[in-house]
């Protein structure tokens, strides 16, 4: 896969901030309007999130996208 390292810090990112906020992956899921084994994935660095998916996770954590793509 392309770009691994990245897409796994992006996850890892996205993970730390909502276990930061104590929210469970199905209330973020439920937040940000997607499905909780996509989210799943996506901080486990499987799937590659979409700019769309990313501005609804940030929307949704309430923080500025740039602090999910931190580190990469």
């Amino acid at each position: 896969m392309e770009f691994k390292a990245e897409i796994e810090a992006i996850g890892k990112n996205i993970a730390n901030e909502r276990k930061r906020q104590n929210l469970t992956q199905h209330r973020l899921a439920d937040m940000a309007n997607m499905n909780e084994g996509y989210l799943c994935e996506v901080e486990k660095g499987i799937a590659n999130p979409t700019i769309g998916k990313l501005l609804s996770l940030a929307e949704a954590l309430g923080v500025p996208v740039s602090s999910l793509l931190s580190g990469i």
